[in-house]
């Protein structure tokens, strides 16, 4: 059910595309495809569950899906406003209809994430447990049954339709957008950068 979903999703995203380009002929039209958007709050779901889990003492926050390189872009609230704000400012200026990523240049494995978080909360490189992805599906049935038992108490935020993506690399090339827009990410916004940030507040804030 939730493959199904996600598949249905990324079919309208598509048709929605479409429709915009076939509209484009009679008023102007921008599409602009988002990384992963987070802020210091940490308002990215996943995000905020690797980091939750991460620094905790549990056996089972060292677990890595795969050997940790599934990557995905992510991109700072304060930069995605500031390319928007540019994007309608510069309207006139801009061809009738084109595609945008907001989004820095690459992307960022979990494999990363976890070394840079790690290190911050507990100021040491904790060594993490790869998870074959052959055994991703059984240990996600596993963790399934225990929730079902109440042996454990929370709902695994894994799902089965996730495994697919198990060190797969979504890269992005946004070197056009940058040049059409003249915008480009600020360094100190980068995620590898801000996870300090993001950390702290988890620390003296945990409530909010």
């Amino acid at each position: 059910t939730s493959f199904n979903a996600n598949y249905h999703y990324a079919i309208s995203k598509k048709l929605g595309e479409e429709l915009v380009k076939e509209y484009s002929d009679r008023f102007p039209c921008t599409i602009v495809r988002f990384a992963a958007v987070y802020s210091d709050w940490c308002e990215f779901a996943p995000l905020y569950k690797f980091l939750s889990s991460w620094s905790t003492k549990k056996i089972e926050s060292r677990i890595i899906g795969g050997k940790g390189e599934s990557a995905i872009p992510y991109i700072h609230i304060r930069d995605l406003c500031q390319m928007l704000k540019i994007i309608i400012d510069k309207n006139s200026e801009l061809p009738q209809f084109d595609v945008y990523s907001a989004s820095p240049n690459g992307s960022i494995s979990h494999k990363e994430l976890f070394e840079i978080s790690t290190r911050y909360f507990f100021g040491e490189m904790i060594k993490p447990i790869n998870l074959p992805k052959l055994l991703a599906y059984p240990a996600l049935v596993l963790r399934r049954l225990l929730q079902s038992f109440k042996i454990t108490c929370d709902e695994p935020f894994e799902q089965f339709w996730m495994i697919g993506y198990i060190d797969k690399k979504l890269e992005v090339d946004s070197s056009y957008t940058q040049e059409v827009l003249n915008w480009q990410p600020t360094a100190r916004y980068h995620l590898t950068r801000r996870l300090l940030f993001l950390l702290e507040k988890l620390k003296s804030h945990p409530d909010e």
